[in-house]
């Protein structure tokens, strides 16, 4: 019976309460007061329907950069890590089977001292985002685009990254 829908661009989100027909954009605050200005994705916990958990990505702009998660469906959010404060995260995947294994991957540009992209690195955390550590070794940086995850990563620990052309 919920009608909530929620849509991104390139640095908002969007919240619908009413199907689609109207949306809003969504600014949620930590319990802190402070979180990042720009959202460029989110993730939902693939037992929504039962933990209500929501991963936002909140883009470096001043520093405010991190993974923030929502437990009550969106009203209000709490930063997971900082460790990606000042860079910008441009995928996050969940594994299908999150609510044993609490494995999250993420793409993340990272920005040097002087504000300039520097490169793309796949990280890994499986204590559901409060510590990583870089994965995805083999493919150049620069070509990545993307993640994926397997429906079956429980078993073949498969993850996709998508590339650019060149």
């Amino acid at each position: 019976n919920d009608k909530t829908v929620f849509s991104n661009n390139y640095s908002s989100i969007y919240k619908s309460t009413n199907g689609g027909k109207k949306f809003k954009r969504f600014s949620p605050k930590t319990k802190k007061g402070k979180a990042s200005t720009y959202y460029r994705l989110l993730a939902f916990s693939p037992q929504f329907t039962n933990d209500k958990k929501i991963y936002f990505a909140g883009q470096g702009f001043r520093g405010r950069g991190g993974l923030y998660v929502s437990t009550d469906g969106g009203k209000s959010l709490s930063i997971l890590t900082s460790k990606f404060k000042k860079s910008f995260i441009k995928s996050v995947v969940l594994s299908p089977n999150f609510s044993v294994d609490k494995t999250i991957f993420g793409l993340i540009q990272i920005v040097n001292d002087r504000g300039q992209h520097t490169r793309l690195k796949i990280y890994k955390s499986t204590d559901g985002g409060r510590h990583w550590r870089s994965a995805g070794k083999g493919i150049p940086s620069r070509y990545r685009k993307d993640l994926y995850i397997s429906p079956n990563y429980s078993r073949d620990k498969t993850i996709y990254s998508i590339l650019n052309t060149i």
